[in-house]
């Protein structure tokens, strides 16, 4: 592929994501369909992706499978981080926070917090959120690298860092540069941001992070699901 039809391809993106952002269908009240997805989640009854991915915009639904995590693998998560009142999880790379939404939901006496680089995903979630009338969600424009990470009980990595090594195609879109060093440097920097953290600390990783957890760390879940692990890490 030239250049120039790269070049094409990032204009062309870029144009839809400027009129995706335009014109946000989703609704800032509450709705029938959000109305019966937290029935149904706060209760604990199954709700579909396909379903549950209805509040997002088309170009995104279409991304799910491979960028957004399950509903069934994110009610898992919530349950092995949230194990008091009060806790504070970061999800690292939220994109149109649908984790963070459902976390938010089932865990309304904890609080919950997407980063993101991509700040039209933001917009869409904190949309979203609005519709859900959720009040203790919260979703961060930027880089995870400008983050104090010890304001936070728990974590989530949806293996974040490895669009950088994704081909064209299969990203989100193409406007945040990926490649090899940024994958090395992310994950490096997420081991000694690890290594840092209070003791009690809790880490879930769906499809890992990209590494290995740093010494301290053990690990008191292993849950196969969907289409990869959910494990739970503990820093010691």
């Amino acid at each position: 592929m030239s250049l120039s039809t790269v070049s094409e391809i990032i204009r062309e993106l870029e144009d839809e994501i400027e009129k995706l952002t335009e014109q946000l269908y989703i609704a800032e009240s509450p709705t029938y369909h959000t109305i019966s997805i937290t029935e149904d989640l706060k209760v604990g009854k199954q709700v579909s992706n396909l379903r549950f991915d209805r509040i997002y915009p088309k170009m995104l639904r279409k991304l799910s499978t491979t960028h957004w995590t399950p509903v069934n693998v994110a009610q898992v998560v919530t349950d092995l981080l949230v194990t008091k009142q009060g806790t504070k999880v970061l999800d690292v790379g939220s994109g149109c926070g649908k984790f963070c939404l459902i976390g938010a939901i089932t865990k309304p006496d904890s609080q919950f917090f997407g980063i993101e680089q991509r700040s039209y995903l933001n917009e869409i979630a904190r949309r979203a959120s609005q519709s859900f009338d959720l009040k203790n969600v919260s979703f961060l424009d930027g880089n995870m690298l400008r983050l104090d990470w010890n304001q936070y009980d728990a974590f989530y990595f949806f293996n974040p860092f490895w669009e950088n090594k994704m081909s064209p195609f299969t990203r989100i879109d193409l406007t945040v540069a990926v490649s090899e060093n940024r994958f090395d440097m992310y994950v490096d920097t997420a081991r000694t941001r690890l290594e840092k953290l209070k003791k009690g600390t809790r880490v879930v990783t769906y499809h890992g992070f990209g590494g290995n957890f740093p010494n301290g760390y053990e690990c008191e879940a292993s849950i196969p699901i969907g289409s990869g692990m959910i494990e739970l890490w503990v820093k010691q």
